[in-house]
């Protein structure tokens, strides 16, 4: 009786070890991926900010063909993370226009500044 309760005591323990290195294991995925997207995150977003031809209703699907041959769009090598930047940008973007802060308006009201105080 005895030896059948340390096998289920050492097969208890066995499995709360693995509970906590799965844990330990996920939180290390998070950390490295943090660090990447904290990386790639200023980057990307130039990239699109860069570009005329991003809007706040262009897809992912069209930016991938946009920037896949660019350097900067493929050091983002996990789609997902590429994904989930993107959407960032269009966050920060449709937030800007909703406020009506557009780049393009934006460079309208400075040029006109500009030339108003002249």
């Amino acid at each position: 009786m005895a030896e059948g309760m340390s096998t289920a005591y050492a097969r208890y323990l066995a499995l709360i070890y693995h509970k906590q290195y799965i844990e330990l294991q996920k939180k290390k995925e998070a950390e490295e991926k943090e660090a990447r997207m904290g990386k790639l995150r200023p980057s990307i977003r130039n990239l699109l900010k860069g570009n005329p031809s991003i809007f706040h209703y262009t897809t992912f699907e069209t930016a991938d063909q946009l920037f896949s041959q660019h350097p900067i769009w493929q050091q983002a090598r996990i789609e997902s993370e590429r994904r989930e930047l993107f959407q960032e940008y269009l966050t920060e973007l449709q937030s800007r226009e909703q406020v009506g802060l557009s780049p393009f308006h934006l460079k309208i009201a400075l040029t006109m500044l500009s030339g108003s105080s002249s």
